[in-house]
């Protein structure tokens, strides 16, 4: 069971739940886990795949389905205005959880249509308060700073595994979610390579300077935080506690933290 599993339940019963994260930080098994321990009568729906997306949009599913769970549904372009008007008629016969990379988080803040209608959770990866069964602390602690914390290279616990695990992941992220997500006018593909080598590069936790990533590009400040959005949006980072640290130490330079 994940960290956030006992909120999103609690949080099921009054309104929709929304659940993003980075690629492969264990989303959907973390729905799926929800929907056979907790509502095996539940219906699982990924658009991604052709007979779900049919039924997702011609509203196929069984009043009896206590929980629909719509995982990607982000890349249906009306997918706002869509999961409003579902969750307006019908919320009191399904409960609702919704998944998705990091453009369901970007795309949900495009609007307020559904103010007031959802919670929102962002998973993150392992860390050492959520040890599976059968892995020890230290072992735990071996894997998180040479393997990192996403599960699958971090329960397969093999470095030639994990490296390439890593730089699949990475040339996904940078084909199907840059993109997406910042405008390559200003951050062009190389300049994004760079800044985001670190997640393809370490083998677990590691630091980067906001100054230090900026690459052979010098991108201008704005450029650069778009950039740092980039990374934390696609990657499994910690920006904003670690600067708030750095800042109360009276140093001005932020740093992101990899997992």
């Amino acid at each position: 069971m994940r960290y956030i599993t006992p909120h999103i339940l609690d949080d099921l019963k009054r309104k929709m739940v929304f659940v993003g994260g980075p690629r492969q930080v264990g989303k959907t098994t973390l729905a799926k886990a929800i929907l056979s321990s907790n509502y095996p009568d539940g219906r699982y729906l990924n658009w991604d795949f052709d007979e779900d997306r049919q039924d997702i949009l011609r509203k196929r599913w069984s009043t009896d389905n206590p929980l629909l769970i719509f995982d990607e549904l982000h890349k249906f372009p009306k997918w706002k205005g869509w999961i409003k008007g579902i969750y307006d008629v019908s919320h009191d016969l399904h409960s609702f959880l919704v998944t998705g990379s990091a453009r369901l988080d970007i795309y949900r803040r495009g609007g307020d249509s559904l103010l007031g209608r959802y919670h929102y959770w962002r998973l993150h990866p392992f860390t050492l308060d959520e040890i599976p069964k059968g892995i020890s602390p230290k072992d735990a602690f071996e894997r998180l700073m040479t393997l990192g914390g996403f599960p699958e290279p971090f329960l397969e616990g093999d470095e030639r595994i994990a490296r390439r695990w890593r730089r699949e992941r990475f040339d996904r992220v940078l084909r199907e979610d840059v993109r997406d997500l910042e405008p390559v006018r200003d951050i062009q593909l190389s300049a994004v390579k760079h800044i985001s080598r670190p997640v393809a590069a370490q083998g677990g936790w590691s630091g980067c300077s906001v100054k230090s990533c900026r690459g052979p590009g010098n991108l201008s400040k704005n450029g650069n935080g778009m950039a740092g959005n980039f990374r934390e949006n696609v990657s499994g980072i910690q920006r904003k506690a670690l600067h708030k640290v750095i800042a109360a130490s009276g140093k001005k330079t932020a740093q992101d933290l990899f997992f």
